[in-house]
């Protein structure tokens, strides 16, 4: 029992010195700061187009002139108080400007800015790099601009 006793102290003794011994030989653990993540800003987008206007009319849409492509429903009375800021796009922007998305229009020749408007509606495939600002049917306000820059907000 004696040799069986002693043959364990010597394990162990074997066992914590190599364990303090690997302790001293290990290379010390660098700290590391992490720095936090810069947030991705928005890519900016920015496009020359032809603005004009359109109203909610059978005779410049379809049949169901009141809703736009993405189905909201146009209201004339805040359309007309100019609560009601969209646009519609033509078929070609629509990757870069996405139902939904916010657009700032600015005419850079003159310096007019036109405002900031929500893409809800699209064009007649037939127009190309075109933006239509939504105007109220009483309107007799008429837009036709070329080169007109639009930026992704």
């Amino acid at each position: 029992m004696k040799k069986y006793f002693t043959f364990i102290i010597i394990i162990l003794t074997i066992v914590i010195s190599v364990c303090n011994d690997t302790n001293a030989t290990q290379t010390p653990i660098k700290q590391t700061i992490v720095k936090p993540i810069p947030q991705k800003q928005k890519s900016r987008v920015i496009t020359h187009v032809t603005l004009t206007c359109y109203q909610p009319v059978e005779e410049q849409c379809n049949s169901d002139y009141l809703h736009t492509a993405d189905n909201s429903l146009i209201d004339l009375k805040k359309l007309k108080k100019g609560e009601l800021k969209w646009v519609a796009i033509s078929w070609d922007l629509l990757y870069l400007f996405p139902m939904g998305s916010e657009v700032k229009i600015t005419d850079e020749t003159t310096g007019k800015c036109y405002g900031t408007y929500i893409v809800k509606d699209k064009m007649n495939k037939r127009w190309d790099h075109r933006m239509d600002i939504l105007i109220h049917p009483d309107s007799k306000e008429r837009i036709y601009e070329e080169n007109i820059r639009v930026e992704l907000v």
